[in-house]
């Protein structure tokens, strides 16, 4: 490898980051009345808004929109972003485990537009509203722990104004993190909104993505070729422990991916990287340098991972988020401790190398006060320290990649001077081959798995229709051998193609969406499937139910959905959104073929749009 290659990686590494990591500008609020001026402001030409500065605080209080019609409201003020509990309103602290509402009103020149809001997560529960409509929610909002369920779920929210002043009201809870962290809210364009979200997604999926290849192909390295060079196995661990942190902070994929992970055990994935990092990164570099005296010992390293995975994972946010607060300021001060051990000790002077860990190690401390500095809100910046471990682990790939071309041409000089040496690095490269495709068929059925997730509707995250003609395949034959009965609900929104032309398909997909997860909701038992059949069409499978049984639910399903109170103003039937249902329920037999259930369940469901819409009928 050139000498010159590896400032030239890190140059190149460093303008990918530069990339990926996209800026905005922002307006700040000018008064401390939580009001936004953007009238004057062009989105087109300066990009995103922020809403960063004074907003209106009710503290205790689950307010709604409707509720600031009463003027004897006492608002508090604070700032955002920030923690809530590390501010104060003349003189009045506010707790971290607590419950209230903020508020803001901004005003704009474009009512018409289509907006987005991006809200990355605020406090550990919240509910949004814009204009008076609900339009989001992470988690449950409550005013007790009883009540209350943690979500750390980002949220962009598209909605047209109409109207100069939109009115922002956002419900928060947290009785589950000893922080209530703020974070900063954005207002834009809705296409600015979705490539900011979506730039932000790809940024975090490819860096995921390398460092899992690299904590692959570093494993395998170390586990079939150099059992006894484990600087392989730290780097597939450094790896690996970055991309499950990289994947839960900033556009946090995973909860996109798995809405239903727990905010339990987001924050335990979250926080374990931090605190193992540096003792593998400096167990890496004792073992990369062969050093056994300089660096902090080992065990106590080892000891150290282990005692931070029983921290994590045995006590609450709370304990182990209390230890990281006073813990990073000793990260950082291991990290000013190795890159001095070094600079200056004559042994790594000597050793191939020790310049490139230098310089890896002023990047990951750069980075780390970066984010401590951001984290105190002293300045505006991204989270930067997976990043910089990034760079830390590109970097340290090519230098092991060039320590082992170097031992790979001292092998060959070796092997043309002794053919028996040769005849055996054949046989350990023929059990190599066996051994990656045994590795490879493992992967095979991993991927196997993957395929599962195309059993799901993008869109709503229900079933599709292939899952569904599929299970129902599968409840016909049981049903079938035990004589039982075998009901199916199918649904269809009333009107929507009015809806769609009239309000937009965005907002065709949010209602898709909100019903999915109103008829899902109804569902109690885990052998029901609910699936979207198509466009807006749902279905219901009940296997071992009656037709009493799935009139009852159907007739459930009905009114919550029109309980939602969607506005449809171009509605035939209703102001609001509604749902027509066709049941029918059968006993499984020779002279009965599923499919003539389905149709019948269709034919209830045209009959129920044909007496009026809004109903349930019953197709025997």
């Amino acid at each position: 490898m050139h000498k010159n290659s590896i400032p030239v990686s890190i140059i190149f590494t460093l303008i990918l980051g530069l990339i990926f990591s996209h800026t905005f500008l922002y307006c700040e609020a000018t008064t401390p009345q939580a009001f936004f001026d953007a009238s004057n402001y062009s989105f087109d030409e300066n990009g995103i808004f922020s809403l960063k500065g004074y907003w209106e605080y009710y503290p205790n209080s689950l307010l709604e929109p409707s509720d600031f019609a009463n003027s004897d409201l006492d608002p508090k003020y604070i700032t955002i972003p920030g923690e809530l509990s590390a501010q104060q309103y003349n003189g009045e602290e506010f707790p971290a485990e607590s419950y209230g509402t903020l508020r803001t009103v901004v005003k704009l020149k474009d009512s018409a537009a289509l907006y987005g809001l991006k809200a990355k997560y605020l406090s550990s529960s919240n509910s949004i509203w814009i204009n008076g409509k609900l339009l989001s929610t992470s988690g449950v909002v409550g005013t007790n722990k009883l009540e209350y369920t943690p979500k750390y779920i980002p949220s962009e929210i598209y909605f047209v104004p109409n109207n100069e002043y939109v009115e922002i009201v956002i419900q928060i809870a947290n009785f589950h993190h000893r922080r209530i962290r703020l974070n900063e809210i954005l207002l834009g364009k809705a296409e600015q909104i979705k490539r900011f979200t979506n730039l932000g997604i790809i940024k975090e999926s490819i860096i995921f993505g390398s460092l899992i290849l690299i904590a692959i192909y570093y494993g395998i390295l170390y586990y079939f070729i150099q059992k006894r060079e484990k600087a392989s196995l730290y780097l597939a661990l450094i790896s690996l422990s970055t991309a499950i942190r990289g994947i839960i902070v900033n556009e946090r994929v995973l909860i996109r991916l798995m809405p239903n992970i727990s905010a339990k055990l987001m924050s335990k994935l979250g926080y374990l990287p931090v605190f193992i990092l540096l003792p593998l990164i400096s167990i890496y570099i004792k073992n990369l340098f062969k050093e056994n005296e300089n660096l902090i010992s080992d065990y106590l390293c080892k000891y150290v991972i282990v005692f931070s995975i029983f921290l994590v994972a045995l006590t609450s946010v709370k304990v182990y988020d209390m230890v990281f607060e006073y813990a990073q300021y000793l990260l950082i001060v291991n990290a000013l401790y190795l890159i001095y051990i070094l600079a200056t000790k004559e042994l790594f002077k000597k050793s191939k190398g020790y310049k490139i860990m230098i310089i890896c190690g002023v990047v990951l401390l750069l980075t780390a006060v970066n984010d401590l500095l951001r984290e105190f809100d002293i300045i505006n910046s991204f989270e930067l320290f997976s990043f910089g471990v990034v760079i830390f682990i590109a970097i340290q790939a090519l230098f092991l990649a060039w320590e082992f071309n170097s031992s790979y041409i001292q092998v060959q000089s070796l092997a043309n001077e002794n053919k028996s040496m040769f005849e055996k690095i054949q046989e350990l490269n023929q059990d190599l081959e066996k051994k990656i495709k045994e590795r490879t068929t493992e992967l095979q059925m991993l991927n196997k798995k993957l395929e599962q997730t195309s059993n799901l509707d993008p869109l709503t995250g229900l079933y599709n229709r292939r899952y569904f003609e599929n299970r129902l395949s599968h409840e016909w034959e049981r049903a079938y051998r035990s004589s039982l009965p075998i009901s199916v609900i199918m649904i269809d929104i009333d009107c929507f193609k009015n809806y769609n032309d009239n309000y937009g398909h965005l907002q065709g997909d949010v209602c898709l969406q909100q019903v999915a997860t109103e008829i899902q909701l109804n569902i109690q038992r885990s052998t029901d499937l609910v699936a979207r059949y198509g466009g807006e069409e749902f279905i219901v499978l009940l296997p071992e139910t009656e037709a009493s049984g799935a009139l009852v639910l159907a007739e459930k399903i009905r009114s919550s959905i029109e309980n939602l109170r969607i506005t449809h103003e171009y509605s035939h039937v209703s102001d609001v959104i509604t749902v027509s249902l066709g049941i029918n329920t059968v006993i499984v037999t020779n002279e009965i073929d599923r499919n003539d259930l389905i149709d019948k369940a269709d034919k209830g469901l045209y009959l129920a749009k044909h007496n009026g819409r809004n109903r349930v009928e019953v197709l025997a």
